[in-house]
């Protein structure tokens, strides 16, 4: 006798391990009087070609504005990994962009790693956002992408128990939020957020 049942569409593997958030840096630079356009000029060749570099994925520029005499530019990076940030700033690309602006700026540049909501929300050259402006940025970032993320994996873990089918759509939130939805977020109401000291500008892999 032949078995003529059939077995149910087995649910989506859950992932084993949750996905590493990127990894943020920051870099702040101080021009010269008199050398903005030069050094603008050199900055923005570097960038354009720093975007092929391997294992990173995008680069907000901060630019100081013309009604400012604050010459302080700053650069902030994002990276699949440490191993490609370390890789990054050790290349001889990097190490070419330091030494052609170097007769253009006051003293090293400035770096450090950017943590949590910081990396979202953090302009180098001026103070964070309130508090209040940071969680209702979240939450237009978070109710879309709850929303999408449920509608799509929802019917696929419905016999699941309610903490891991949670644990699995949650993972594919905070990848979503991290990599896609927080960035541009951000961007959008970067004018908002910040203070109109500072003009920003993104470039990000497509």
């Amino acid at each position: 006798m032949t078995d003529s049942s059939t077995k149910p569409d087995a649910p989506p593997p859950c992932p084993t391990t949750a996905p590493k958030p990127a990894i943020h840096v920051a870099v702040t630079q101080r021009v010269k009087p008199g050398k903005e356009k030069e050094f603008d000029a050199i900055l923005r060749k570097y960038v354009r070609e720093s975007m092929h570099f391997d294992g990173m994925t995008g680069v907000h520029l901060i630019l100081p504005t013309a009604d400012t005499r604050d010459c302080e530019y700053g650069i902030l990076r994002s990276f699949e990994t440490e191993e490609a940030m370390a890789r990054y700033y050790e290349s001889e690309l990097f190490a070419k962009y330091e030494l052609d602006v170097e007769p253009l700026v006051n003293g090293p540049s400035v770096r450090r790693e950017l943590h949590g909501l910081e990396a979202f929300f953090r302009i180098p050259t001026v103070s964070p956002p309130p508090k209040w402006k940071m969680a209702v940025a979240t939450y237009i970032g978070v109710v879309p992408t709850v929303y999408f993320w449920s509608s799509v994996l929802g019917p696929h873990v419905s016999g699941w128990h309610r903490l891991l089918a949670t644990a699995f759509v949650n993972a594919f939130v905070t990848y979503t939020l991290a990599y896609l939805v927080m960035p541009r977020v951000t961007s959008m109401l970067r004018h908002w957020l910040h203070s109109k000291q500072t003009a920003t500008t993104l470039i990000s892999k497509t």
